[in-house]
């Protein structure tokens, strides 16, 4: 590994990606994201100018691969890994927002999760809202996106000082049973084979672990 070093402090964590056999070294300071090869040479150069926001850059395989990455006034781009890239219209969000991207609704095309203060707002690729949920609280953790099929997917928000987890179908609407009591990022998954449902993890601000079943 050979580099010299970035313009400014690094601010989110070393990412790896691998795309069409290749490997792709990526991180980021204040002004610059760095597309590396595993030896340390710049792998892609985008002649784009912003300042980044304290999310990590996501890997988004919907259509041609691609990058996303949001500025501090939340507008988002697309890097392509032949050097393009695309700037996605927004209404605009704080410079502590907290950002997402996933096909959630099934149509083919990615959908923009934001989360900024104490409200969730998603977006489809033209700008467009769909949906939004203004909580009591400020939101401290990012969107998590939960996959429960190839085509249903849903999204994860915590309420930390409510002690109050959330999941939100793609059209808005919460999950059934929803609100349930949480204070953490949980998980979504299966403890046991041969059950006919899921379990979700989550940590509460008592100091216990709770265990839900989600049919």
């Amino acid at each position: 590994w050979k580099f010299g070093q970035t313009d400014h402090e690094v601010t989110t964590p070393v990412q790896h990606f691998r795309v069409e056999n290749k490997d792709y070294i990526v991180f980021k300071d204040k002004s610059k994201i760095y597309i590396q090869d595993r030896q340390g040479q710049t792998r892609v150069t985008h002649n784009v100018s912003f300042e980044n926001s304290r999310n990590p850059v996501i890997l988004n395989l919907d259509g041609t691969p691609k990058m996303v990455v949001t500025d501090i006034n939340g507008g988002v781009y697309y890097l392509y890994f032949n050097g393009n890239f695309i700037e996605k219209e927004t209404p605009g969000f704080s410079k502590n927002h907290f950002f997402n991207i996933d096909d959630i609704n099934g149509d083919g095309n990615p959908e923009f999760i934001f989360i900024d203060k104490d409200e969730l707002t998603v977006l489809n690729e033209t700008g467009k809202k769909l949906f939004s949920e203004t909580f009591k609280n400020e939101i401290f953790y990012g969107p998590d996106i939960y996959n429960f099929s190839s085509t249903v997917k849903k999204i994860g928000v915590v309420d930390k000082i409510a002690n109050r987890i959330y999941l939100f179908n793609p059209d808005g609407s919460l999950h059934k049973g929803f609100p349930l009591q949480g204070n953490s990022e949980f998980s979504i998954g299966k403890i046991s084979d041969g059950t006919g449902y899921l379990n979700l993890i989550v940590g509460s601000n008592n100091g216990s672990i709770y265990n839900y079943r989600l049919d």
